[in-house]
């Protein structure tokens, strides 16, 4: 795979965010993927950790 082809693929680890403090919005802040998850207390689902994660379902080149 090329540089270009990986940087197309890869998924972004951080996301931005706001804390909810107080009344007054608070400014955005990097928050790490592996920080979040859902109020059910699930984690994130796969595909939006690693962008490869269905890579074996794809045919090989032959």
């Amino acid at each position: 795979m090329s540089q270009a082809e990986d940087k197309e693929c890869s998924v972004r680890q951080d996301v931005a965010g706001r804390y909810r403090y107080g009344e007054e919005a608070q400014e955005p802040e990097t928050i790490p993927k592996a920080h979040l998850v859902f109020l059910s207390g699930e984690s994130l689902p796969q595909c939006w950790l690693d962008p490869h994660y269905r890579d074996h379902e794809l045919p090989t080149k032959g």
